[in-house]
């Protein structure tokens, strides 16, 4: 706890140096590409005043070994995937 001159209660140290970090942090940011594929992250940013101009995608082609979890990522989740390419591996 942090006791602050004028105050009558003791205030949570992490309240205080977030709320300081958002006072003055956000003057600092300037507008930023952020690379990602969860609109999630995008929308989060922006929502603490972040300015995103530009969403660079994050893709590898899928192959067997991570093709549901990717599809996964996209259907339920909403991550912007495209699934080009890779290749079926085949079983010996």
């Amino acid at each position: 706890m942090l006791w602050i001159k004028g105050k009558s209660t003791p205030v949570p140290i992490v309240s205080t140096c977030m709320s300081h970090i958002r006072r003055n942090a956000l003057r600092l940011l300037r507008p930023t590409e952020l690379m990602t594929n969860n609109p999630d992250k995008v929308a989060a940013l922006e929502d603490y005043g972040l300015k995103v101009v530009e969403r660079v995608a994050v893709e590898v082609p899928p192959r067997d070994a991570n093709r549901n979890y990717l599809d996964t990522k996209r259907t339920k989740f909403g991550h912007l995937l495209a699934m080009v390419g890779g290749e079926r591996e085949t079983k010996k």
